[in-house]
């Protein structure tokens, strides 16, 4: 009996009668199995974003836009399907933006962080919902969420400090949603900062 594996042919038969080499060939085999199935890199293409799930003419980046707009919301044309302007203020900075080219839709957990923690086998179907779940969606100022980049808590917070327990809680909250798995850095930051007391926080 002979098995190929990538460019190795073994003849078992060979083999078969040492039991020292039955264990070493399995062990390879095991190894290089596993070196395969971890070897895919993670690749922002296969999390199909900004889809119109709905069909009203209205990616996911515009309506989280329109969600989490507070002012008079403007739109290129009649359609009313592409945000050009209105109002919004960036709970990662606390500051006050306009122009919706100044905003990112940011993934609360990012598409990265969810790969690597749980997502990577998962179905295209489940990858495109989480990448377009508005509970894991901001509209955030541009410069923090490419400063976000894709780091967990315990690489990265908020700028503006009052939003450190609203942000603790949506990640805690969407790790749990998706079964992801968490670092004990990414815990041990997380059980300091969710009770985080801010102005925002009934006491």
């Amino acid at each position: 009996m002979a098995y190929k594996l990538y460019n190795w042919k073994i003849n078992w038969t060979i083999y078969s009668k040492s039991k020292f080499m039955k264990k070493l060939i399995l062990t390879i085999i095991i190894l290089l199995f596993a070196t395969s199935a971890y070897s895919a890199k993670y690749n922002r293409k296969n999390w199909k974003h900004w889809i119109d799930a709905d069909k009203d003419g209205q990616n996911t980046r515009h309506e989280i836009l329109i969600r989490d707009n507070i002012g008079k919301i403007k739109f290129k044309t009649k359609k009313k399907r592409r945000v050009v302007s209105g109002k919004w203020i960036c709970p990662y900075t606390g500051n006050t933006y306009y122009k919706a080219s100044d905003m990112d839709i940011d993934h609360i957990v990012p598409l990265k962080e969810a790969w690597r923690s749980g997502g990577a086998d998962w179905s295209k179907e489940k990858k495109r919902a989480f990448a377009n779940d508005p509970e894991n969606l901001l509209a955030v100022e541009d410069n923090a969420n490419q400063a976000k980049g894709a780091k967990r808590p315990d690489q990265w917070l908020p700028y503006n400090k009052k939003y450190w327990a609203f942000y603790t809680t949506f990640w805690l909250n969407i790790k749990n949603k998706y079964g992801l798995r968490m670092t004990d850095k990414e815990k041990s930051v997380l059980s300091k900062l969710h009770g985080f007391k801010t102005p925002y926080v009934e006491e």
